[in-house]
């Protein structure tokens, strides 16, 4: 007859057991979720973007292409359901100018682009944008130059790190060699309080832009 200090053992094992069982399943279950998750975000993006296009082109071609690019956005927002700045997955959305080429409006997404080429090239664009606009916001008399600007990017916020040296990226994140880091860095750098220098760094792609040559990059046509 066993006694109760073994029934107790037997009890905790059984106890340890089952917790065990439950991490693991909660340890396989997060990234299948996450993975779900992000597939549904996709087709959510999709979808509101496709939507988004067909309005707007509609409009585009019924009012004989007298159309600005703020009634191009507002007619996509009208499609959207009112994302204006993001995607139902919480890409930042962008408004393409074709009109001067002979097209009309195009509308993407910075998170769900299948082109990563021009995903990297619309997304290092905003974030230049935001880091000018904050810069030239600045009052030199009293502030000092930032070592950090914090931008947002997709709905995430992003810290771009002043440097003082040209960097050398090759490629993006998720290919150099021997970097640690696989998200997307952002560096700049100021002189008299405006960005001469500007490095924007994803998992597949780097973009430079510089104050007298411009962009620059593994992905810029």
């Amino acid at each position: 007859m066993r006694s109760r200090r073994t029934a107790g053992y037997s009890l905790v094992i059984i106890i340890l057991v089952i917790l065990a069982v439950i991490l693991a399943l909660i340890a396989i279950g997060i990234p299948v979720f996450q993975s779900y998750k992000k597939k549904q975000d996709k087709i959510g993006c999709m979808s509101a973007m496709d939507s988004a296009k067909r309005q707007v082109i509609y409009e585009y071609i019924n009012r004989g292409g007298d159309m600005t690019g703020q009634e191009a956005v507002g007619t996509a927002a009208y499609a959207m359901l009112g994302f204006t700045d993001l995607c139902p997955g919480g890409g930042t959305v962008y408004l393409i100018d074709e009109t001067a080429k002979g097209g009309a409006y195009e509308i993407t997404c910075g998170l769900h682009e299948s082109d990563d080429c021009l995903r990297t090239r619309l997304n290092a664009g905003y974030v230049l944008g935001q880091i000018e606009d904050y810069v030239g916001n600045l009052k030199p008399a009293e502030e000092d130059e930032p070592d950090a600007i914090e931008v947002t990017l997709n709905g995430a916020k992003l810290t771009a790190e002043a440097t003082d040296e040209d960097l050398s990226f090759k490629r993006g994140t998720a290919t150099t060699m021997g970097y640690e880091n696989k998200g997307t860095l952002v560096y700049y750098r100021l002189e008299n309080y405006e960005v001469v220098y500007y490095c924007f760094v994803d998992e597949d792609h780097v973009a430079y832009w510089e104050k007298d040559t411009l962009w620059r990059g593994d992905c810029i046509e």
